[in-house]
């Protein structure tokens, strides 16, 4: 259990199957002034990230959000990324026991083929990091959205504008947190 990260939130984030995450600034973007998500969270934001994933056998993201944050494999789950344009630039070295799916034109060519990739090769925990583009494409098949910032009003704004109810909230100590049912989703 992460200290910062109440055990409420801990348990709906554990009990979804699809999940996505996307932290905002005061404004309700998902796009900082570096031109990718850094600078936009916080120590607490990292570990729910990090927590988000331990409950994931798979993260799966798009070659523009990975090249532009520079990901980094997860530490306890898979990596998939979609990407017509390949990821050379990036140092991605599995560990012993995890696996690197590279998603190309020819296995899927939508963000939902992406998906359906994965749930293709057994995965049913998945993590899905893309960015806001892809993540309003794919909210149908999301169970819950995860949208965090360090402004309750940033979080509000992007929750308005993908026309997502809130179905909780958190107030932590520097962070407000808004979980959310994609779109298709009870």
């Amino acid at each position: 259990m992460s200290p910062a990260i109440p055990s409420e939130l801990q348990e709906l984030i554990a009990a979804a199957h699809i999940t996505s995450s996307l932290v905002v600034d005061e404004s309700g973007s998902s796009i900082g002034p570096s031109g990718n998500s850094s600078g936009l969270g916080n120590k607490t934001d990292l570990e729910l990230l990090r927590y988000i994933r331990s409950e994931s056998e798979i993260v799966l993201t798009s070659g523009g959000t990975a090249r532009a944050d520079n990901i980094s494999m997860p530490k306890t789950a898979d990596l998939a990324i979609f990407t017509s344009v390949g990821v050379d630039s990036l140092s991605l070295v599995p560990a012993s026991g995890q696996r690197l799916f590279i998603l190309g034109p020819e296995k899927a060519k939508s963000f939902l083929e992406a998906l359906d990739a994965v749930r293709s090769l057994g995965y049913q925990n998945i993590q899905v990091e893309f960015g806001e583009t892809g993540f309003a494409s794919a909210l149908d098949e999301i169970d819950l959205c995860v949208i965090s910032g360090r402004r309750a009003r940033g979080v509000q704004l992007f929750l308005d504008r993908h026309a997502l109810a809130k179905t909780a909230w958190f107030e932590l100590e520097d962070l407000f947190v808004a979980l959310a049912a994609g779109r298709g989703k009870v």
